[in-house]
């Protein structure tokens, strides 16, 4: 068993994070979130491909999304359907040629999403001001709308300085926290992938806007888009005082590693060639900005799990998904050091993600935000978390689209 004691806690804002930076939904075409095979649909094909979207089969959802789209190129939600599983897969090209024509607010603010992710800040601000108040409401393009506005002529995220920089763990917590400077001044910053933007402490900041710089250990990103929020909740339980969280937007625009083990990170331009010995697991970016693998639990159900570097527990898993296994989940013992007794402990016989297995891992039932799967745009069965890859040196690579784990 896995102590982590009172740092569990923090999961009440580590895996807040992404609503924090998002605001509430955006947009989804979710309902189940139990890792079964996609029930039989009783509408055309592009009806049949958000019931495979649903169910977390994007292989499927593409195939018949793409068969809709043939037979009626018009077709909404094939077309929204399409537009998903390609963010997720990080063909933004893509998303914006399927969406050219769009002018439904979803859709349209499904194109600023491809658009942010290609750092084309002017395209999205564009976009999202052309349905912005318009429903659905979509609180990532309320947040995102005056960030694109304001980075909307500056070259965002480029890099100067050095190509590769190191930077040590700092404190006791396990979670990856480093030294950095923010416009010149020093702060502790904690990597977050389950945040899709970057936060500023509102002591640091007084606004939302661009950062114009963030000194990583000597490689330096300008012009960064930035949330400023009150990070006090996560300086308490971390231990230290954070002034920025690191989010998704800048981890998968540098090559990053955090060796969980020696506890340091490794932030560079160009990524170095995997050793032999590497395990690799794709990843997918689920509604562009929500990073995620996909898993299979007990050699027998396949689901899709965010990946959280910041989260300081092994795995928190749905209770649908802990009965979908066999438990009763009433009948679990209590999760060591978490703060309420109805968060249970289920052992997870195997967790593989691509070429990694890990055995008998220790999950926490009764913590997955309820608004998870919609925030991701797909059904997410739970989270792997920090406290998993204690003993592992994890490498984000951008370019091949894959998580590395030696």
């Amino acid at each position: 068993m896995v102590e982590i004691g009172g740092v569990l806690g923090a999961l009440l804002w580590a895996t807040a994070l992404l609503v924090a930076t998002a605001g509430c939904g955006a947009g989804t075409v979710t309902e189940a979130r139990t890792p079964e095979a996609s029930p039989p649909s009783s509408g055309g094909p592009g009806e049949a491909s958000r019931e495979a979207l649903v169910a977390g089969d994007l292989d499927r959802a593409a195939e018949l999304a793409g068969e809709a789209l043939d037979a009626a190129p018009a077709d909404v939600t094939a077309l929204q359907v399409a537009a998903r599983v390609a963010l997720a897969r990080g063909q933004n090209d893509r998303v914006i040629s399927l969406l050219r024509d769009a002018a439904r607010p979803d859709l349209v603010r499904l194109r600023a999403r491809a658009r942010q992710a290609m750092s084309d800040l002017d395209g999205a601000a564009r976009d999202l001001a052309a349905v912005d108040g318009q429903d659905p409401p979509d609180g990532w393009a309320d947040a995102m709308l005056p960030l694109a506005r304001a980075g909307s002529a500056l070259d965002c995220y480029g890099t100067t300085g050095s190509e590769r920089a190191t930077l040590p763990f700092v404190g006791r917590s396990p979670l990856p926290v480093v030294e950095v400077s923010i416009g010149g001044r020093s702060t502790f910053a904690l990597l977050a992938t389950q945040a899709d933007l970057t936060i500023i402490d509102d002591d640091l900041r007084g606004e939302a806007g661009i950062a114009e710089s963030i000194d990583l250990g000597g490689l330096v990103m300008a012009n960064v888009p930035a949330l400023v929020r009150d990070l006090a909740p996560v300086s308490a339980q971390v231990g230290e005082e954070v002034g920025v969280v690191l989010g998704l937007d800048v981890l998968l625009r540098l090559h990053v590693t955090i060796d969980f083990r020696e506890r340091w990170v490794v932030v560079s331009t160009a990524g170095d060639s995997p050793s032999a010995d590497v395990a690799a697991a794709p990843f997918l970016t689920l509604g562009g900005t929500f990073l995620a693998v996909e898993g299979r639990l007990d050699g027998t159900h396949d689901v899709l799990l965010a990946f959280d570097t910041a989260g300081p527990f092994p795995v928190a898993i749905e209770e649908s998904v802990a009965r979908s296994l066999g438990h009763d989940v009433e009948a679990l013992p209590p999760f060591p050091g978490a703060p309420s007794s109805s968060i249970r402990t289920v052992i997870i016989r195997t967790l593989a993600f691509g070429q990694v297995e890990i055995a008998e891992v220790p999950a926490a039932t009764g913590l997955v935000p309820a608004e998870l799967s919609e925030l991701a745009g797909a059904p997410v069965a739970g989270i792997l978390g920090a406290i998993a890859m204690q003993q592992m040196r994890v490498t984000l690579d951008p370019e091949g689209r894959r998580l590395l784990f030696d």
